[in-house]
């Protein structure tokens, strides 16, 4: 496969991965501890879905901000048992709800 990145992009993606990685990473909950390099992957693409939907919502006038977020938070709020959590932080993929 072709690379078709500049060093100069490589040098911004990494540095902007390590960003959401750190962001992540050592999250104390009452799971365990999130491990930032497991969930990369899909907090860049949450990330990256996040901004999109918000560049689309600015296209409108009389975008609500407030209820653009509280949306985007119900949208993951879960309700679990603990028990059912217990020993995925292993495994999963997905960084929890704080």
């Amino acid at each position: 496969m072709r690379n078709w990145w500049s060093e100069a992009n490589v040098e911004q993606f990494q540095a902007r991965t390590q960003q959401i990685h750190d962001q992540f990473d050592g999250l104390e909950t009452e799971n365990g501890t999130v491990d930032g390099a497991l969930t990369l992957d899909e907090n860049i693409a949450d990330n990256a879905g996040l901004s999109v939907a918000l560049d689309a919502l600015k296209q409108h006038e009389d975008y609500d901000l407030q209820e653009f977020f509280t949306s985007y938070a119900r949208s993951w709020a879960t309700l679990y048992q603990l028990s059912a959590r217990n020993g995925q932080h292993d495994v999963d993929v997905r960084s929890p709800c704080p």
